[in-house]
């Protein structure tokens, strides 16, 4: 049953659905970027650079939207490599919007959007912001999925491993 359950659940998130199963996502802070070489031979891995950036919110500083206690916006481009040739496979975009409400629930709303659209978002950015760099390494090891998050701006080699394990509490 606990992996139907899983299952539903992945399958509602990729659908857009909401689901009560919870996931709990830890990080850990590496001392450098992994070595390739040192990945066994049998562990996958998928690399993608990634460029996070935030947009201006003009209903935030004017203060007129009242619903959320803070929202903000950010639009991804997110550019997949080859792992053996460190060729371009291919980009895609999306826009995220958060919204904290009083009592302090994240509520965040993804869409993917077209490179027009990203570009076009682009030139209302916060210039007040950096724009964040990074390259993510992904791969599943013992059925665990793993993400390296290794920022290249506002901060250089900072890497972060961000774990990904369902939350098994009451289930």
């Amino acid at each position: 049953e606990g992996k139907m359950n899983k299952l539903v659940s992945i399958a509602s998130r990729l659908v857009g659905l909401p689901t009560t199963s919870k996931s709990l996502t830890l990080k850990y802070l590496l001392k450098e970027q992994p070595n390739f070489e040192l990945f066994p031979e049998d562990v996958k891995y998928s690399l993608f650079e990634v460029e996070k950036v935030y947009l201006y919110d003009v209903a935030q500083e004017n203060g007129t939207n009242q619903n959320y206690k803070e929202e903000y916006s950010f639009i991804r481009k997110r550019t997949q490599i080859s792992a053996r040739t460190l060729k371009k496979l291919g980009t895609s975009y999306g826009l995220t919007t958060v919204h904290i409400t009083y009592d302090g629930k994240q509520v965040e709303m993804k869409r993917i959007i077209t490179a027009r659209e990203y570009n076009s978002a682009y030139k209302t950015r916060d210039e007040t912001r950096h724009i964040v760099r990074q390259t993510r390494i992904a791969f599943i090891w013992k059925m665990q999925n793993f993400n390296i998050h290794v920022f290249k701006e506002p901060v250089k080699d900072l890497c972060i491993c961000h774990v990904q394990s369902a939350n098994d509490s009451g289930g």
